[in-house]
């Protein structure tokens, strides 16, 4: 990612960017993370955080309301760069599955929020807030202790799928158990995290062609790839 904040970007706020950048760049690669320019903006009045791909250049908004909310920041701004990292492996970039990447990128969520307690004092700011890591652990255990259920895993009909496929954006408590089993395999699994980015290469409608996937993708994977398929209702 080539980084452009707007002109009333804080430092809080880039210190922030620049130390969350750093754990994507070490996942995905630099060449992924810096191979689109994309515009880095916070704005409070927005209704929620998102990635916007029909501006040119294409732009990663936050909607946190006080730079002093690092928690928030980290969440909302991981949430957004795992689509970024994701559209660098699409052929087709306007291509994808809502239910399946944005489980995806809400356990990315977690996953980086937890490396941010752990690597706390690797963050600029931790110079003047070294404990801060503690609240990083409380934001991340009140977020993946958040109550909610498994539409997917009760899917039984390509209907049903369809329609947590329509409302995956607004009824994510739906994909909770999902999004929770997705961030501890990230966490057992950190160097075949970046196999997600070629999700779309391998879609059958709304699903994932996981077959076709293990076939290609090599031996030192397939774990990876079997536990990713776990959370893909058998129709």
């Amino acid at each position: 990612m080539i980084l452009t904040p707007s002109q009333n970007e804080e430092n809080i706020t880039y210190s922030l960017f620049i130390f969350t950048y750093k754990f994507f760049c070490e996942i995905f690669g630099q060449d992924v993370m810096a191979a689109e320019k994309c515009i880095l903006i916070n704005e409070p009045i927005s209704s929620c955080p998102m990635l916007i791909i029909n501006r040119n250049p294409i732009r990663l908004c936050t909607s946190v309301e006080s730079a002093s909310y690092y928690c928030q920041y980290i969440y909302q701004l991981s949430h957004e760069l795992t689509h970024y990292a994701i559209r660098q492996g699409k052929i087709d970039k306007n291509i994808t599955i809502k239910w399946f990447e944005e489980t995806l990128c809400e356990a990315m969520s977690l996953y980086i929020l937890d490396l941010s307690a752990q690597r706390w004092d690797e963050c600029g700011l931790s110079n003047n807030n070294p404990n801060y890591f503690r609240s990083i652990l409380e934001y991340l255990k009140k977020e993946y202790n958040r109550e909610g259920n498994s539409m997917v895993n009760s899917c039984k009909t390509l209907n049903d799928l369809k329609y947590i496929e329509s409302t995956s954006e607004s009824e994510r408590a739906n994909r909770i158990l999902e999004r929770n089993y997705l961030y501890k395999t990230f966490k057992d699994m950190p160097k075949d995290i970046k196999n997600i980015i070629y999700y779309t290469q391998y879609l059958h409608g709304i699903m994932v062609n996981f077959d076709k996937w293990k076939e290609e993708i090599g031996d030192e994977n397939i774990i990876f790839l079997k536990k990713l398929e776990g959370i893909q209702p058998a129709i």
